[in-house]
């Protein structure tokens, strides 16, 4: 039970993660 209340919390953290780097990825393509 623990195991899949740690896994869904650290989900969302990933894809936080994934999101943030694309962005950032984004803005440095269009900065160059």
């Amino acid at each position: 039970m623990r195991q899949n209340i740690r896994i869904d919390l650290i989900s969302p953290n990933e894809l936080c993660l994934l999101f943030a780097a694309n962005v950032i990825v984004t803005v440095s393509d269009v900065s160059c």
